[in-house]
């Protein structure tokens, strides 16, 4: 339609901590980038995970916004099932996907050290890879 535009694009995004660069996420994937980046910045920042370990962690995903009314919730196959069972008693219905789910949007995840290393995982929901610079 004229003049409509995308809910969301790549949405790449930076840190900064201190005025430096601290980490830089980007995925694709429609309406679950803002979930999945979210979910992401979670492990990263407030856990500590590494790129890696973030990467490793299964994921959700709501319904499309607006367009459903039963609070649904998608998670990949290997998702704990004392997640998966909190989230049934806080009222949602849950569904499971088949295994990693890469269209939902595959992560690029670099994390920069305050020496400067920059290191960064391979979403392995894709063929992808990652390598360490400083």
């Amino acid at each position: 339609s004229p003049g409509k535009r995308p809910a969301h694009t790549l949405s790449p995004t930076l840190w900064t901590h201190n005025g430096a660069l601290s980490l830089i996420l980007g995925t694709r994937g429609g309406h679950q980038q803002p979930q999945i980046l979210a979910q992401m910045a979670a492990h990263l920042l407030y856990l500590g995970l590494s790129p890696a370990e973030a990467q490793d962690i299964p994921r959700w995903t709501t319904a499309e916004f607006g367009r459903e009314t039963v609070s649904s919730v998608t998670v990949e196959s290997d998702m704990p099932a004392r997640i998966v069972e909190g989230l049934r008693e806080l009222g949602h219905s849950v569904e499971f996907s088949t295994g990693r789910v890469g269209g939902w949007g595959p992560v690029a995840a670099i994390r920069v050290t305050k020496s400067g290393l920059r290191t960064g995982a391979a979403d392995r929901r894709v063929a992808t890879a990652s390598a360490g610079v400083r």
